[in-house]
């Protein structure tokens, strides 16, 4: 027999008789009948849910399913006879709910049937419902057991019996649903990723995970040992239904991204809350059994079964703590990394979107900077938030648990912790406001670096390297001061959160002792001090992470801002963004109108004025006009890039499936050359060879040891010539409707212009009766028009066909009309044979450029990562003295903090006497602790790392800048970008601070061991296999997190290449409809990209839960070593221990985390570093007299190339073949020939553009040999106006007087030379007026600019190349006037396709093949009849004209 508690019959938790046990009713009403509805109910709905699910299996009787059908029945079987045997003993009616929990287990076991059925057969993964289930059925059923123990019900009683086989069955049946289905899953599901197919504990304990990381310290890991990531973690699956939300969302709420958030991830962003809550009430339950633990060891009469059960519940509480961190880390990590992939998703989708006046000034480096920084800033701050909140939440739970110790003491800390949480949160609003400012100034000069990194071989050339970086360093010392601020805000808020737990304890046991007048050690109890603990260690972490959530609350701003970008007004994007490219809007089969007045924006000026017109179908249209007349304006508006600003009924712009498009700029994505010409569509090669010999790029080809599967990726390593031929061959192959071409001439020689011209558009060119509108300044090819436009000052000036244009009285200036004559016969007499037999040796080499994509794995091989090197780099930037303050610093404030423990220590074991002593002493430890903490943090952040971060950024400027010419054609831009940007951002920010917080963390961690191992002498044995299990858990888990932190650094920079390149070339993308080939690329990228941050991630939850499990042993262990030998145990120390070893867990997932964050961030340093040591140029200087005198020198211009050969590469043949020439000061000397025929060559070699070893010969300036000069010299001697113009984000007066010499007189005085007085002084803010995206501009316009900066400039020697390819030939005619009046006394050396620029130069040199096939006056080689003859008479000019 057996007797129950008075108690047994209701609800109370506790049972009065027994130690520390469950009362009767409690158990089997909370620990059995309601997990068995709850099971009921979800297995039901589960059931439900799955019916209509198809099979993913490819057979039913397995041995799995067949092991886990005979375990149910068993189970089955197994709670029938647990009812039977209570049912037929004296057990029967223990209470009124015996009988009912038992019947309710058999209809959760019926239920359980079919359910395990569905699951098995219907998902891919075990059921979590059934798993979660058999694992907490038998241990609620085990604390039956251990009631039926104490009652006591013998062992051999068949009711307990059968307890303990119903658990049993339970158990195998758990281990058998865990299996997973992965052999007899049906394709696709079986090539699912692993962790897709495992079950809720294989997931949240990381076991799918250890196959991977054993291979971390074995081999390297590359990005296709990856991609097995679940699907709604990629791109698609992730950025869809927050682009639905979006849609739908309220544009005009100022929550509008953080509602659609909500929408779309609602149930996932919540997913942490109740694995949160588990974690945070099991921490809560720690110092309750802490207070049973001090009782149980101060009082020795107490039975040694009560201390054991004590030792159970540390198991419990421990163990649940392990399981609820896993759950909630596995869920937490799982939206952060499907939230970056949705955001990054989002913002590609919007960006194909963007109005072009939005997308033009945005620039690559701010949209890098909203992927990056923004987004990481915002998956930091999901963690901020679920943390904010529990810690909000225990604050009413730690006063409640000090309240029930310290009755009206505990109102103290609530008091101090509300004043503290006023002013934090008073600041934290403020470093939110100084957070924005400090984005903004990051913003300006990122635009900076963005425009000069995508100009930096212009850089280079004109020499320019010291003015920019010390403009860069001036806009990075006024981000640095923003950065201070926020600094100062920042510290002064983690200073009073920091300092509130010493605070808390000196006002609650100092104010209790002074107004009682005793010692105070009523409150030192262990428990009583946890309590005070907790309530500020809640605003601790409250005030720490509120930063840090206000800035992912200012970046989501940021995001929003974008989202609500004007977008082109005709709809482009449908459902996923894209539509398809087969669907078009508004098909078009007659002549296209265009209708109305348009401008860039609806607020902003006209750039066309009441145009009306009509471009006739199937015909070839050409339109010509003065510099700025408006062609390009009308292209934009043909392709509803412009914002039409007339009354809706004065305008009209049309749409077309698609549009055949090429821009002034010819547009090159990464990729291969024949990806550039598909773009996206089918590949067709009969087709394909027709176009690509069409535009003369089979011998280009031909040339490359790839052919046309040559890679490029910024296109540096093309000529101009060859970009547009692409980008020609591109509208060619696309067939579309109508094909707009703006200028598609300017880079090319007149023979190969001609033969283009003929077999595009001569009477079997492959644009024949196609819809063609061609931009040119070419004006000889009016004739061969069916319609003509003529545009000047942003309206139609003349229209019709020739012949009516000419009527209308429409002029052409003389050296037109000379080119005119030469029209008619043009195109019949260039043939094919004669373009190809003028092409360089076909043996000639191009090699592939760097590609982005495929050297994501090269990328992580950063030699500078390794070791101590990213510290030593990061310490050494800051200085020995600085960092070794800074150092000792931070291990002053957790040794406060530790000798503060000590202090209470001595007080609490203290005769009560001296109490104002003990008081004073601290509150001196609470002052000291404050003022040393607010000390260490403003030396820290505000001096250390803003001096490290200035260092930085000068330094890796100076290695950007002595970058080898060939190391900068071999690196994209957005690679170099994102290191000024994402990665500076590391090293200014989050870098430093996890620094921070893990040096700080680690000594406190180390006090917190010594402490515990004090309190028990024989825990401290197991201290050396606790070190090493430590130790080779850290390193097992570091062999595979940093190849993950490179390989996730290395693995962003294709997706910001990509992104950038979209908004270069987006009118291009948008208007060939190649939305859905481009989002394909970036979902590439963004899912390359997701693998390893994903598996970094999950890295770091497998050791949070790692560790968390060994907290748990040494917990277990401390435990059960002081209830052993506790009469032998310090109660005192021993409080203290167990005091701190509830926080243990907690400590260790904060320096893990901070750990994880600096070990991400010497990723960052690495790679900083890899450009601060990059091989500088070789530099002459032999010849210093030289350097000193670069005012002076060269005094008179004469240049003189003797024998000069050179090549690309050690393997690379010539490409310069040993040319000789000299020019005497003063003159000007044209030089010409064919595309490829080495005129670029040559002015590389003048400007030492290659390195010096593959360059041979001699070349002097003024008799001094250029190859001893150092490099800024030579090259600050000489002006240039390159092929592309070179303009960077900066006012127009610095564009243009870069050195800031002149007068605003003297800069009006160029620009009117070059004809812009008139157009910048409209402007309001004049020469002060931001260049904020160069595209603003015509290319003529910029060329023009060029010009201008070339007479600022003021050298003795300039050379033009191809300055004045996009200009028209009056806009021409009149750059040879200043070039004749303003250079009359400099050398002039001019590269030109257009003979008629150097028509009447002194010297002309004709370049074939890298040599010189002849040189002389102009006029004696058109008498000579030779190539130059030929060349000029292809444009018209002979000896008569």
């Amino acid at each position: 027999m057996f007797a129950i508690c008075g108690n047994d019959q209701t609800l109370n938790v506790a049972s009065q008789c027994r130690d520390l046990d469950f009362t009767l009713k409690f158990e089997e009403i909370v620990l059995s009948i309601l997990p068995d509805v709850i099971f009921i109910a979800l297995a039901c709905f589960k059931s439900y849910s799955l019916r209509r699910e198809s099979i993913k299996v490819t057979k039913l009787w397995t041995p799995l399913f067949s092991a886990k059908f005979t375990f149910s029945l068993l189970v089955f079987a197994g709670a029938v006879a647990t009812l039977g045997t209570h049912f037929t003993s004296d057990m029967a009616n223990m209470t009124n709910a015996t009988t009912p929990s038992f019947a309710i287990a058999i209809l959760a076991v019926v239920v359980l049937l079919p359910t395990l059925f569905l699951e098995h057969t219907r998902s891919i993964i075990p059921s979590s419902i059934i798993s979660f289930y058999c694992l907490i059925k038998p241990l609620f059923l085990a604390t039956r057991l251990r009631t039926y123990v104490l009652l006591p019900i013998p062992a051999a009683n068949p009711a307990f019996i059968a307890l303990v086989i119903n658990m049993a069955f339970l158990s195998i049946l758990l281990l058998a649903e865990m299996t997973t289905k992965s052999s007899i899953l049906r394709p696709p599901y079986s090539e699912y990723a692993t962790e897709a197919k495992g079950s809720f504990l294989t997931r949240s304990l990381y076991l799918w995970l250890i196959p991977t990381m054993r291979k971390g310290p074995k081999s390297r890991f590359h990005l296709k040992d990856l991609d097995g990531i679940p699907g709604d973690l990629k791109a698609i699956d992730s950025r869809a239904p927050l682009l639905a939300a979006l849609k739908r969302g309220n544009t005009q709420s100022s929550t509008y991204l953080l509602v659609a958030t909500l929408r779309s991830f609602g149930g996932s962003f919540f997913a942490p809350v109740i694995p949160r809550l588990a974690l945070l009430l099991a921490t809560f339950a720690q110092p309750l059994l802490l207070k049973n633990t001090l009782v149980y060891m101060s009082t020795p009469e107490a039975p040694d079964s009560k201390g054991w059960a004590i030792f159970g519940g540390f198991i419990c509480i421990y163990g649940s703590m392990v399981l609820s961190n896993a759950l909630y880390r596995e869920k937490l990590y799982a939206i952060t990394v499907k939230y970056r992939g949705a955001l990054v998703g989002a913002i590609y989708v919007k960006t194909l979107r963007l109005a072009s006046h939005v997308s033009r000034p945005l620039g690559a480096g701010i949209g890098s900077n909203y992927m990056s920084v923004d987004v990481e800033r915002i998956g930091l701050g999901v963690e901020e938030f679920h943390e904010i909140w529990a810690a909000v939440a225990a604050l009413p739970l730690a006063f409640a648990l000090l309240y029930s110790e310290a009755n009206w003491a505990a109102f103290l800390p609530l008091v101090v912790v509300t004043i503290a949480l006023g002013a934090t949160s008073a600041l934290a609003k403020q470093a939110g406001d100084k957070q924005t400012q400090w984005s903004q100034k990051t913003d300006e000069r990122i635009k900076f670096m963005s425009s000069s990194i995508n100009q930096l071989l212009s850089i280079k050339i004109f020499a320019y390297e010291s003015y920019i970086s010390r403009k860069a360093d001036a806009l990075r010392n006024i981000e640095l001061r923003f950065l201070k601020k926020f600094f100062i805000v920042a510290m002064i808020t983690a200073t009073i959160s920091n300092s509130l737990q010493m605070f808390t304890l000196f006002v609650v046991i100092g104010v209790y002792a002074a107004v009682w007048g005793q010692n105070g050690s009523g409150l030192l109890d262990a428990s009583i001090l946890k309590h005070i603990s907790f309530c500020a260690h809640t605003h601790t972490y409250a005030g720490q992470s509120l930063p840090s959530l206000l800035a992912a609350y200012s970046s989501m701003k940021r995001l929003e801002k974008f989202f609500l970008f004007d977008e082109k007004i005709v709809p482009t994007i449908e459902q996923e963004g894209i539509p398809p490219s087969d669907k078009p809007a508004h098909p078009e089969r007659g002549d296209i109108s265009l209708r109305g007045s348009f401008s860039w924006d609806k607020e902003g000026q006209p750039v066309l004025h009441d145009v009306d017109i009509q471009i006739p179908a199937g015909k070839l249209t050409i339109c010509a006009g003065p510099v700025a007349a408006g062609k390009t304006s009308l292209v934009m508006a043909l392709m509803g890039e412009l914002h039409p600003i007339s009354e809706p009924e004065k305008s009209y712009v049309p749409s077309f499936e698609k549009i055949g498009y090429t821009g002034q700029e010819a547009f090159i994505m990464p990729g291969t050359l024949r990806d550039n010409i598909l773009f996206g569509l089918d590949y067709d090669q009969t087709f394909y060879d027709k176009v690509v010999q069409a535009c003369a790029l089979d011998v280009d080809f031909a040339r490359m040891v790839s052919g046309d599967q040559t890679r490029v990726t910024g296109a540096k390593t093309l000529s101009g010539g060859q970009k547009q031929r692409i980008a020609l061959a591109r509208a060619v192959y696309s067939q579309a409707p109508l094909v707009l071409l703006d200028d598609p001439f300017s880079a090319l020689d007149g023979h190969t212009a001609s033969y283009i011209f003929q077999q595009l558009f001569g009477s079997q060119g492959l644009l024949k009766n196609r819809t063609v509108l061609l931009i040119t300044h070419y004006v000889h090819h009016l004739p061969s028009a069916d319609y003509v436009l003529i545009l000047e000052k942003g309206a139609v000036a003349y229209r019709g066909t020739w012949n009516d244009v000419q009527d209308a009285g429409y002029r052409l200036s003389e050296l037109a009309r000379v080119n005119d004559k030469a029209a008619a016969g043009e195109i019949k007499d260039s043939s094919q044979k004669d373009v190809k037999s003028n092409e360089p040796n076909p043996v000639e080499i191009i090699e592939n450029e760097y590609d982005a994509v495929d050297a994501v794995d090269q990328e992580a091989n950063n030699p500078y990562i390794g070791g101590m090197k990213p510290y030593i780099f990061w310490f050494r930037n800051g200085g020995i003295l600085y960092s070794v303050i800074a150092m000792i610093g931070l291990l002053l404030v957790p040794t406060l903090m530790l000798a503060n423990q000590g202090y209470l220590k001595e007080w609490s074991e203290s005769d009560g006497s001296h109490y104002p002593q003990w008081i004073g002493g601290l509150a001196a430890f609470s002052v000291s602790y404050f003022t040393v903490i607010l000390l260490v943090l403003y030396f820290y952040s505000c001096m250390l790392v803003t001096r490290i971060g200035e260092s930085v950024h000068a330094n890796e400027l100076r290695g950007l800048f002595h970058a080898t010419i060939s190391w900068i054609h071999k690196n994209p831009s957005g690679k170099l970008i994102s290191r000024f940007s994402q990665d500076i951002f590391e090293i200014d920010f989050t870098f430093p601070l996890a620094f921070l917080n893990g040096g700080i963390s680690v000594w406190g961690l180390i006090g917190t061991l010594i402490i515990i191992y004090a309190s028990s002498p024989w825990l401290a044995i197991s201290a050396p296999f606790m070190l090493a299990a430590y130790l080779y858990l850290l390193r097992f888990y570091l062999a595979s997190s940093k190849q993950l932190q490179q390989l996730e650094a290395a693995s962003k920079t294709p997706l910001y290449t990509v992104f950038g390149t979209t908004l270069s070339g987006l009118e291009v993308i948008r208007a060939y409809r190649a939305d859905q080939f481009f989002l394909g690329q970036n979902d590439k990228h963004l899912d390359a990209s997701q693998g390893p941050f994903h598996f970094r991630f999950a890295t770091m939850r497998f050791l949070i839960t790692t560790l968390t499990f060994m907290t748990f042993l040494v917990a277990v262990g401390l435990t059960g070593t002081v209830i052993g030998l506790r009469r032998s145990s310090s109660i005192s120390l021993l409080g203290m221990a167990l005091s701190q070893l509830t926080g243990l867990t907690q400590q260790l997932s904060h320096l893990l985390m901070s750990l994880a964050i600096v070990e991400n961030g010497t990723v960052s340093l690495a790679r900083l570093q890899e450009v601060i040591e990059l091989p500088s140029e070789t530099d002459g200087e032999t010849l210093s007299v030289v350097s000193k005198k670069a005012e002076t020198w060269p005094s008179q211009g004469s240049v003189v190339f003797n024998n000069v050969q050179l090549r690309y590469g050690e393997e690379l043949p010539q490409v310069l073949k040993g040319i000789s020439f000299s020019v005497k000061p003063g003159m000007r000397v044209g030089i010409c020939g064919r595309t490829g025929s080495g005129k670029s060559s040559t002015v590389q070699a003048l400007f030492r553009a290659v390195d010096s070893s593959l360059i041979q010969g001699k070349i002097t300036i003024d008799s001094v040999d250029i190859s001893g000069l150092p490099l800024r010299t030579l090259r600050d001697s000489l002006s240039i106006v390159t092929q592309e113009p070179f303009l960077w984000y900066d006012t127009i007066r610095n564009n243009l007087d870069v050195e800031g010499r002149k007068s605003d007189e003297d800069v009006w005085a160029a620009l009117e030379q070059v004809g812009l007085k008139n157009t910048f002084s409209k402007y309001p803010l004049k020469l002060e007026t931001m260049i904020e995206d160069s595209g603003s501009f015509s290319r003529g316009e910029r060329q023009l600019l060029c010009l201008a900066r070339v007479l600022i400039r003021s050298r003795r020697i300039v050379v033009l190349d191809e300055a004045t390819s996009a200009t028209n030939l009056e806009t021409d005619d009149r750059i040879r006037r200043v070039i004749e009046k303003e250079m009359k006394n400099c050398t002039v050396i001019a590269v030109a396709h257009r003979i008629a620029t150097i028509i009447d130069f002194d010297l002309i040199i004709v370049l074939d093949d890298g040599v010189i096939v002849e040189s002389g006056s102009p006029h004696e080689l058109l008498a000579n009849g030779g190539r130059f003859a030929r060349l000029a008479a292809s444009q018209g000019i002979t000896e008569q004209t």
